[in-house]
Formats: C-alpha cells, sequence, structure tokens
C-alpha cells in the first residue's frame, strides 16, 4: 500500500521530467517603459513617445510541453514623467526612477510550439508573473514641494505584478522572437519619490514594449 502512495505521488512529476516535448530557453528582452501615477492623468501620443525609456533583461525557461512554461526573468529598466511635457512648467515635478525588478512567471501558448510544432511559425501568448521590484527616484531639486507633500530619496523594494501579452515567431529551429505588451502593478504610492501626506495615495503602476529573442536547448 505505501508503495502505491509513494508511485502516485512520484507520477505527475515523473510524467513531466519524461515529456519529450519539455526544455529550457534562454532569452535576451529590450525594450520601452512608461511610468503610470500621479503625474500622467494627462498628455497625448506625443508625450508618450517623448517619455518613453529603455528596459532590458535576461529570462530563463523551462518548457512543460508544447504550451505551458515556467520561467524567472530579471531586469533594469527607468521610468520618467514631467509636469512640463502637460503644461505644468510652473509646478516642474518629475518622475526619473531606476527599476530593477525580479519575477516568476508562467506563459502559456495559444498555439502548439516549440520542440516539435514546425508547422507552427508563430503563436500568441499571455504571460503572468510576480515578484520583487528595487527601485530608486531622483526629485528633481528645482522643484518646490508644500509641506503637505513626503518626499522618499533613496532605494526601496516593493513587489511587483506583471501582466503581459503578445505575439512569438520561430526564426530558426532553435531560435524564437517575441514581442510583448506588459503592464506592471506595484505595492508602492511613491515609485515617483512623493506622497501626500495624511491621504490615501493610489499604487503606481508602470507600462511597457519588449522585443524578446529565446535560444532553446532541446533534450
Amino acid at each position: 500500500m505505501r508503495k502505491m502512495l509513494y508511485l502516485i505521488v512520484l507520477l505527475p512529476a515523473f510524467a513531466v521530467a519524461q515529456n519529450s516535448t519539455s526544455y529550457w530557453s534562454l532569452g535576451l528582452a529590450v525594450g520601452t517603459l512608461n511610468y503610470s501615477g500621479e503625474i500622467t492623468q494627462e498628455g497625448d501620443i506625443g508625450t508618450w513617445i517623448n517619455e518613453m525609456r529603455p528596459d532590458v533583461g535576461i529570462q530563463i525557461r523551462r518548457h512543460l510541453n508544447y504550451r505551458t512554461a515556467f520561467g524567472i526573468e530579471a531586469g533594469w529598466g527607468k521610468v520618467y514623467a514631467a509636469d512640463a511635457n502637460r503644461g505644468n512648467q510652473e509646478r516642474d515635478y518629475i518622475v526619473d526612477t531606476e527599476l530593477a525588478q525580479v519575477n516568476m512567471f508562467f506563459e502559456l501558448n495559444f498555439k502548439k510550439y516549440g520542440k516539435y510544432f514546425q508547422r507552427n511559425a508563430n503563436t500568441p501568448f499571455v504571460k503572468v508573473g510576480i515578484g520583487g521590484l528595487f527601485y530608486t527616484p531622483f526629485l528633481n531639486t528645482n522643484a518646490s514641494y508644500p509641506q503637505e507633500y513626503e518626499l522618499f530619496p533613496g532605494s526601496y523594494a516593493t513587489y511587483n505584478f506583471q501582466l503581459g501579452f503578445g505575439w512569438k515567431w520561430r526564426i530558426s529551429y532553435h531560435s524564437s522572437l517575441a514581442l510583448d505588451l506588459h503592464y506592471n502593478a506595484t505595492g508602492s504610492s511613491y515609485l515617483e519619490g512623493f506622497n501626500l501626506r495624511d491621504a490615501a495615495n493610489p499604487t503606481d503602476a508602470f507600462y511597457g514594449l519588449r522585443l524578446t529573442y529565446s535560444y532553446a536547448f532541446f533534450e
């Protein structure tokens, strides 16, 4: 009876390990980031493009089969926004924050894709992740912050929740390119480096476009 219970417990892990469609892949990503918070309540497409900042990262995935994968990613980027871009030069608040994030994520392909499915040269996918966010705001020293604002210079850490949607294309037997749009909700209300005292400050977010090159190591 005990041997039977051991077999039931270990069978799913054994099945995953022996899955002929499973493999590892390594990815390198470049993209853009934009801030979403107090300063960005107004603006147009030109402002959005002007305030884009770089984002780079590395990813490692374990593809369990032709549809699903788990992975870990690490990245660095910046977010930027300015009152001056929105006609509020008198106040002149600026968001200029460096970000570093480490996330665990799950990825789902809508079509069969991977080791044996070369006939499917592309597929849409969704991605969800959660992890840690480390950030350093740089305040505009030329701006005057009223006493009702609390300032947060220095470095901080919070959680990071990511949701993404994109499309990937096979460019060779081992290589793929993916383009995705992702939105990151954070646990911080002072990603920009300041908060209103004694007030309910909403949490901040950021989002971006990312292009990822991945190389698959087929077993």
